[in-house]
């Protein structure tokens, strides 16, 4: 007969005893088997039995329920297998652990007292028990007393069950896939102009304010630069003394009196309009230099469509929003950051007789007009609640009928102006997606930094 000391790993992690290959550990041995079991393994498996319905607890009740019958049994044992080759669950005797002769262990370890126990068990007469376990540290304790346990086959343990926190997670999962199924799965990130996420909109802008002085000295440079003309050329060659080109059809036409006044006039405009532009060109370049172009990157990762979406903007404390800016608004933009150019002195030319012909000719005002054109809008594209504001604003407002699943995000470009002098303590913007089938609004918050320097007005148009 062979006898065993089994850890709690054998009750709790391996297939029932019954059901063992116990030949595997004594292939000369006889077939019957007895377990012995160590008072600590009792104490565990008993505190382990009612915490929840996890196997382990499942496996300490049913661990427990067979220690019941051997404890009601007549010799404290119950038989788990017959025949030849028996396996008995046996309960222990009652035994006292002088610790006195195991200075080397440690009371407060579970795996100590096992090892304590068998030692004592082995002194007093159970000399063939063996202790059975796989616990690294139960394996040195035993070594530890001069004792070799035997270690318990790799293929008598049970495959991976899932314990409540993994049913709970399966559940959890499962509920989440049905909610995909029934909504959108919507997310939103704020990138900057390169595409990347960001957390903070950094602004590092000049800000151009020119004195009086300042925009007088600027005048008189641009005047010296461009002073009025006084002479106005434009001379007939040899060939063509009589004012006229019969070869070329074309008539010599003297600088006339009246264009040599206008011109003077529009000099003298001109040199008036570049003193009141240039604080207009400062507050521009200003402004554009505190300008960051950023985005809104929407996903839907659901099975069904948004509906109904809308996207808000909201800036705060000082910060103010623009679309995205087009290409005729940076056409526009760079006309008004130059010195209007100066007025051309009118000189004596030859005209054409055919253009004298064509004089004072104007086509019909139907001419050259071309139906408009009008565009469909998409369901599945954002556009502005009202219209796409012309000026800064402090919320951007667009919807869309219905954002689809899609493997690439949609992309929502828009502008952020914070000028210095406008900003309070926390500058910062808000995004915020909204839809019909979706029951709670998601929202981002961008914070925006800005820092500042003076520059030359007149080193920035570069006179």
């Amino acid at each position: 007969m062979r006898m065993y000391f089994p850890d709690t790993n054998f009750f709790f992690e391996c297939r029932g005893a019954s059901d063992l290959p116990w030949h595997e550990l004594a292939p000369d041995a006889d077939g019957e088997v007895t377990l012995l079991i160590p008072p600590t393994v009792i104490n565990e498996i008993q505190s382990k039995k009612g915490r929840g319905n996890g196997r382990l607890a499942r496996r300490a009740r049913d661990a427990s329920a067979m220690m019941r019958r051997a404890l009601v049994s007549q010799h404290g044992k119950i038989t788990l297998r017959g025949s030849n080759s028996s396996i008995t669950l046996q309960l222990p005797p009652v035994v006292r652990v002088d610790w006195n002769q195991f200075s080397n262990l440690d009371r407060g370890r579970l795996d100590n007292w096992i090892a304590a126990e068998y030692a004592t068990l082995v002194e007093r007469g159970y000399a063939g028990l063996q202790v059975l376990t796989d616990d690294t540290l139960l394996v040195l304790a035993v070594r530890s007393l001069g004792y070799e346990p035997i270690l318990i086959p790799e293929n008598w343990r049970l495959p991976p069950e899932a314990d409540e926190r993994d049913d709970e997670l399966l559940n959890l999962r499962r509920e989440i896939k049905s909610l995909k199924e029934t909504q959108p799965s919507l997310d939103i990130q704020i990138a900057n102009e390169a595409g990347e996420q960001a957390a903070v909109c950094e602004i590092t802008g000049t800000v151009y304010a020119p004195t009086e002085p300042e925009c007088r000295s600027l005048v008189d440079q641009v005047q010296r630069s461009y002073p009025l003309v006084l002479r106005f050329g434009g001379e007939l060659g040899p060939a063509h003394r009589h004012g006229f080109d019969a070869g070329r059809m074309e008539v010599w036409k003297e600088v006339t009196q009246g264009e040599i006044e206008s011109y003077r006039l529009k000099h003298s405009k001109w040199l008036a309009e570049i003193e009141e532009s240039l604080p207009k060109i400062a507050s521009v370049l200003t402004e554009y230099a505190f300008e960051a172009a950023m985005a809104v990157q929407i996903k839907n990762d659901g099975f069904v469509n948004a509906e109904d979406v809308t996207l808000t903007i909201t800036a705060f404390d000082g910060v103010q929003l623009l679309g995205r800016i087009t290409e005729e608004e940076q056409e526009s933009h760079r006309k008004r950051t130059v010195i209007p150019p100066a007025p051309v002195a009118p000189e004596g030319r030859y005209v054409s007789m055919r253009d004298l012909a064509l004089a004072g000719f104007r086509p019909g005002l139907t001419e050259g007009i071309r139906p408009m054109r009008v565009q469909q809008r998409s369901r599945n594209e954002f556009h502005y609640v009202d219209r796409r504001p012309l000026f800064p604003v402090e919320e951007l407002r667009l919807c869309c009928e219905a954002v689809p699943h899609q493997v690439e995000a949609a992309t929502i470009g828009f502008r952020i102006r914070a000028l210095p002098h406008d900003l309070g303590k926390a500058p910062r913007i808000r995004v915020r997606l909204e839809a019909a089938n979706l029951r709670v609004p998601i929202e981002r918050c961008l914070r925006v930094s800005v820092t500042s320097d003076m520059g030359s007005l007149r080193e920035r148009l570069g006179l």
